[in-house]
């Protein structure tokens, strides 16, 4: 008997033991599986990573389309004359349809909404026209048909929505016409002492560019002399332009009757914001287009 109780006993120890034991691996199992860094969380991790890779390659591919349209449709079927940037803001304007939702750009906020209702937000760079979603940039202008360029002022297109518009400066005797016409009129002839300056009046990003450039034409002189020195001058400024204020890095330019110009400045030197500025003395001159590069 005393030996019956004896084995009865130590059962009971190994029992208690063995649920301690197994309670211990249960506790660890479920901190493995569960836990905060457990395979449940892990692979829900890797879940979320997985649907947001498809996200931002849908977004690419989206973009990618959206770019061989631009080029079959100006170079090709020579339909448009937009921007590669402009283009792809009005596209996304509109919305673009992938696959499994649609892509839509509201100001410098794009939006994913999945076909489940997943909604995934991102940024739209109005210079570069690249995407920024789940910290990566996707797309961006290729090549332009002039070269990878950022339009400031185009054949009567002000380009309001980065350049603000253009603020006319000038003296009593000068004057600017932005309105009727596919070019820019700035007339200082008038008088010898006759100026004139147009400013962005936005402050324009200049970091990601080397040159700002103006093609210009010019139709007359100031006086009935050919002699009649003057020029047209061209530049940066980090403050608001005025008449008296001059511009950084600014190489003023003679300039001939009948003469039409391709105006570059360097800015490789130069990052930030930066007001963006043209000064005519003595002539009448047409500005077609402006632009970064």
């Amino acid at each position: 008997m005393e030996s019956l109780k004896k084995k009865n006993a130590i059962t009971l120890i190994a029992l208690v033991v063995t649920i301690i034991v197994l309670l211990i691996l249960a506790g660890v199992t479920l901190s493995f599986v569960a836990g905060e860094n457990g395979i449940l969380k892990r692979a829900t991790d890797a879940v979320d990573i997985n649907e947001k890779a498809s996200i931002v390659e849908e977004v690419q591919l989206a973009m990618t389309e959206l770019q061989m349209q631009y080029y079959e449709e100006y170079y090709v079927d020579k339909k448009i004359t937009q921007t590669q940037v402009e283009y792809l803001a009005e596209k996304l304007t509109q919305g673009s349809k992938t696959d499994n939702g649609t892509i839509k750009l509201e100001g410098t906020e794009i939006t994913y909404t999945g076909s489940n209702g997943t909604i995934t937000k991102g940024t739209f760079d109005e210079m570069t026209g690249k995407i920024t979603m789940e910290g990566i940039i996707i797309g961006g202008i290729g090549q332009e048909p002039e070269g990878n360029r950022t339009y400031l002022y185009r054949e009567g297109d002000k380009k309001e929505a980065l350049t603000g518009g253009w603020e006319i400066l000038k003296q009593q005797n000068a004057s600017a016409n932005l309105e009727e016409y596919d070019y820019i009129e700035m007339n200082s002839k008038n008088d010898n002492y006759c100026l004139m300056k147009l400013s962005t009046k936005n402050k324009i990003d200049i970091t990601n560019y080397k040159k700002v450039n103006f093609d210009v034409t010019v139709i007359s002189n100031g006086w009935q002399g050919s002699s009649v020195s003057g020029g047209f001058n061209y530049g940066i400024s980090q403050n608001p332009i005025t008449l008296e204020s001059a511009f950084l890095n600014s190489p003023e330019r003679s300039m001939e009757v009948g003469e039409n110009m391709k105006l570059s400045l360097d800015i490789t030197d130069y990052e930030g914001d930066y007001f963006i500025g043209m000064e005519n003395s003595r002539f009448l001159v047409k500005v077609h287009s402006i632009w970064l590069e």
